[in-house]
């Protein structure tokens, strides 16, 4: 999702997006009565077809993750690197949130948050957290994971995006370090 310019554009260090794999498969019977409440939510008539979008064996997040996050936290800044982790959607298995999903994962342990990024406005909140939490970290990775995990179709992104968002001068910050001006924001 692009946010488009903002004031955490001058922050920005780098900016990419690691390939993922996801499968859709249709809904049984009994995870069909795991999203009534999902269903009328959405106001989608109980007998319409719905798909449930998993990665390998059955995981909630691409394994590619891993690599991806080892990296970026080598190079800026460990596990103090702070994540801001966007999604969307609802996932099949509410009684296990998916960010802490992710963070078994890819074994993170420093200041992680998330927030759900369905629309504009939640797109406009989740600019106004990254310039907050920078503000506060100094260091950000600003993960948006498309990926909608329950669909009516199977329309998978085939990446995520990341984008590291760094500010001089708040503590913990990697020196050396140069920062890229006015590229758009990716998240």
């Amino acid at each position: 999702m692009i946010l488009g310019k903002t004031g955490t554009d001058d922050h920005v260090v780098e900016r990419g997006a690691v390939s993922v794999a996801a499968n859709a498969r249709a809904l049984d019977a009994s995870d069909r009565v795991r999203i009534i409440l999902w269903l009328e939510l959405n106001q989608i008539a109980p007998n319409v077809a719905v798909q449930a979008v998993a990665f390998e064996n059955a995981a909630s997040h691409c394994e590619a993750l891993q690599p991806l996050l080892a990296d970026l936290r080598a190079r800026f800044g460990g596990p103090d690197l702070a994540i801001l982790y966007l999604h969307r959607g609802h996932q099949l298995d509410t009684r296990s949130p998916i960010l802490q999903q992710l963070l078994h994962l890819v074994g993170a342990t420093g200041p992680v948050f998330a927030l759900r990024a369905d629309n504009d406005v939640a797109r406009r909140d989740a600019k106004i957290m990254s310039r907050a939490l920078l503000h506060c970290h100094g260091r950000i990775l600003v993960l948006a994971d498309e990926t909608r995990r329950l669909c009516l179709q199977s329309a998978i992104p085939p990446v995520i995006t990341y984008t590291i968002l760094y500010k001089q001068g708040v503590r913990n910050n990697p020196p050396g370090q140069a920062v890229v001006e006015n590229l758009e924001v990716h998240l």
